[in-house]
């Protein structure tokens, strides 16, 4: 066996004779499944701990594939392990055919690879592996069935167990089942959110068996814009830690060791600090530089894909790469170097809920940094790239544990209101005597909205950000010309980022008799909710529309008309609200010129269920005003 392949894989009975499923599972029928793509039949974790909290798990999986989609989406399965701590041993895996032959993976269809630090990276993660099993000949009508065991040498904490998973998925599950045995001394807590678990526990001699189960579960239909999977289907969160201060505890023990910069880091923290004046300044310095000049490489944390123990300084310094928890603790010894001695490494979870009933660590995915600064927290996001902000408005409102000496409690990130996220749009159009109209668009983001464009601007081409902001000028203008394009500077920090389009529309104005019909200058702002009517595409929700943060939008529109024309009609001014949700315009005429002004303030993240339809309705009403026409009159 390689020295680098540290799991065993283990295929047993490779022989030629042909071999047939005779089990009754393979006769199950799409029509009993209707609209899904594929049947968990069968999904089983079984897990036996150690009193030290090592040991194993055992995975089996059975599904039966309905449809072509089904076959691509169960085409394969993955499995990462850390070499340090983990070993997989693959047990069976096989397809099964409609008539029941049984095709057995053969060893070209399992890769063992390294993880690289990112596409075609020839760098790679260290101890970070992945095997991966593709199912051969899978079709509409075949099964997959296989069976993983995971073998953890040693637990990150001692003597602690944690487990999350969720009971519901995409396609629907005949079983799922989580079995666990716990020795004498682990006493788990746990509990079930977003629905019902059945559950039973048995004394057997030493060992304590709890099993989590639920049968017959339909699919979870997904929605536009819902909530991540963890936040809405039915969810056990399951731990043998005694509270979330010593998993603060513990972290701070486990990274403290890699925190020491060496002389290479502390000659660059030197570096960084020559042109600074102030605190404000170095703090600067040094985020720029993490966030900047050290590649992030995007991974779990945690669980199946990561690790919690972040890398030598040295070694993310020198390598110029990390994942999050080593860009984190890089910044937090160069803080600490820089003479910030109170920076702290911490965990969260950006995108779905840490359950603060239970300290399972499990559920962060993410490490940032935070500097106490008197009886607060400034909090860097290292991995930001293109963030004006320390930690990005996305990560506002999120569940952190703030790792220290003596621990501390689950908390949460500040919230900031919705003025962060500022969408600013001015317009002139001046409209000339054949009715064309020049127009000038200027789009200023603040907050995620001021790191979108920067992000657009390093990433993509010019003429790409032009298509970008003109299809929504061509699907009201069809006929509008493009002339230029402008943006600031993406490295300019200190002033927000902006973006000047420059557009040419004949026949701008709709000659009716001595009438000039003006409409669409309205249409910029219907979209400034984040995706306008497209979120509210559907009649009623079963789950929240998820915004993800809070947004604030700014439109000054300037229409300027020949004096051989009088206003005969403007539209109408608007203020609408509903709780947090604010709608204003206005519009008015001084001389020949038509002002046009709208606030809208989105001030909460996500719209339950039970508010989707009045909201909708709302938008519904918005949108169709945005489509009142301008009227102006020869004289």
């Amino acid at each position: 066996m390689k020295k680098l392949l540290p799991f065993l894989i283990v295929l047993l009975l490779f022989c030629t004779s042909t071999t047939y499923y005779k089990g009754p599972s393979l006769l199950i029928k799409q029509a009993d499944y209707p609209e899904s793509n594929a049947l968990y039949v069968y999904d089983s974790t079984e897990i036996f701990l150690k009193p030290n909290a090592s040991g194993k798990a055992i995975y089996h999986n059975f599904i039966k594939i309905f449809t072509p989609t089904g076959a691509e989406k169960f085409g394969s399965a993955s499995f990462g392990y850390i070499t340090l701590r983990d070993t997989i041993v693959l047990k069976k895996a096989v397809v099964i055919k409609p008539d029941g032959k049984i095709i057995k993976v053969k060893k070209e269809d399992i890769e063992d690879i390294p993880m690289p630090a990112w596409q075609g990276s020839k760098f790679l993660i260290p101890n970070l592996r992945i095997m991966k099993i593709t199912f051969p000949e899978l079709e509409q009508g075949c099964a997959i069935e296989y069976m993983v065991e995971r073998i953890t040498r040693s637990p990150y904490l001692d003597s602690v167990f944690d487990y999350w998973d969720i009971f519901e998925a995409s396609e629907p599950i005949k079983s799922k089942v989580v079995k666990i045995h716990f020795p004498k001394n682990l006493k788990p807590k746990w509990i079930a959110k977003n629905g019902e678990i059945k559950h039973e526990m048995v004394q057997a001699g030493e060992k304590d068996i709890y099993t989590f189960f639920k049968d017959d579960v339909p699919r979870i239909i997904e929605e536009p814009a819902m909530p991540s999977l963890e936040d809405v289907a039915t969810k056990l969160v399951l731990s043998t830690a005694s509270s979330w201060q010593d998993i603060s505890k513990w972290y701070y023990r486990i990274c403290e060791p890699k925190l020491v910069p060496d002389s290479a880091i502390k000659e660059e923290v030197k570096n960084l600090l020559q042109d600074a004046k102030t605190k404000d300044d170095s703090l600067r310095n040094l985020y720029e530089f993490v966030k900047r000049k050290i590649r992030y490489v995007e991974t779990r944390l945690i669980g199946k894909k990561g690790g919690y123990e972040p890398a030598e300084l040295s070694f993310t310094y020198k390598n110029q790469y990390g994942v999050c928890r080593d860009k984190a603790a890089l910044l937090t010894g160069m803080l600490r170097e820089a003479g910030f001695k109170d920076a702290f490494m911490v965990l969260t979870n950006p995108m779905s809920r840490v359950e603060k009933e239970i300290p399972a660590p499990s559920q962060f995915n993410h490490a940032i940094v935070a500097l106490k600064q008197g009886d607060d927290f400034i909090f860097f996001d290292p991995t930001a790239e293109w963030s004006v902000e320390f930690l990005t408005p996305i990560e506002d409102d999120r569940e952190i544990l703030v790792c220290v000496p003596a621990g501390r409690d689950l908390e949460k990130t500040p919230e900031r209101p919705s003025s962060v996220n500022l969408t600013k749009v001015n317009v002139t159009m001046n409209l000339l005597k054949d009715r064309t109209g020049i127009m000038a668009l200027e789009i200023t983001g603040q907050g995620v909205i001021d790191m979108a464009f920067r992000t657009l601007i390093k990433m993509l081409p010019k003429e790409r950000i032009k298509d970008i902001f003109l299809q929504s000028i061509f699907a009201i203008y069809p006929k509008a010309v493009f002339d230029s394009i402008k943006t600031s500077d993406a490295e300019d920090y200190k002033t927000p980022m902006s973006m000047k389009l420059f557009v040419t529309i004949p026949e701008y104005a709709t000659k009716i008799g001595k009438e000039w019909h003006i409409g669409g200058d309205r249409g910029f702002q219907v979209s400034q909710f984040g995706g306008g009517g497209n979120l509210f595409g559907l009649e009623e929700r079963k789950y929240p529309l998820d915004l993800k943060l809070k947004t604030y939008s700014e439109v000054n529109a300037i229409t300027t008309f020949p004096k051989s024309l009088k206003v005969k009609k403007l539209p109408s001014s608007l203020e609408k609200k509903i709780d947090e949700i604010e709608i204003k315009v206005a519009v008015k005429k001084e001389g020949n010129k038509i002002h046009f002004s709208s606030t809208n303030a989105m001030n909460l993240k996500n719209i339950p269920p039970e508010r989707y339809k009045e909201v909708k309705k709302m938008m519904a009403e918005f949108e169709e005003f945005g489509k009142e026409k301008t009227i102006l009159e020869e004289r």
